[in-house]
């Protein structure tokens, strides 16, 4: 049996502030790199020897026609099919004293 109204019942999920996939985050946004999606540990040694690694902090260029990043003053391009193997988090905001 089936209820019409059901659909409505079930909760959505909330969206985070902050896509999970490099592939997702707009360009101008500072994020975090968490890791690697499964399929792309094949991209991980050559990606970490250009400093992309799980801690570092990237800029996002652009989007479109590649996807173009910066890494401290490194900048970056990757097909859309690598950048969506990064899984990525909201930057931590800068510590210490603001001036």
């Amino acid at each position: 049996m089936k209820f019409a109204g059901l659909k409505s019942l079930r909760k959505s999920k909330p969206k985070p502030d902050c896509p999970d996939r490099l592939s997702d985050a707009p360009a101008g946004c500072r994020v975090c790199m968490a890791g690697f999606a499964p399929e792309g540990v094949c991209w991980r040694e050559r990606l970490q020897a250009y400093g992309v690694s799980p801690g570092r902090e990237i800029e996002v260029v652009q989007q479109s026609p590649v996807t173009v990043i910066r890494v401290d003053h490194v900048e970056l391009a990757f097909e859309r099919s690598v950048s969506r193997d990064i899984i990525i988090r909201e930057a931590q905001a800068p510590h210490g004293p603001s001036q």
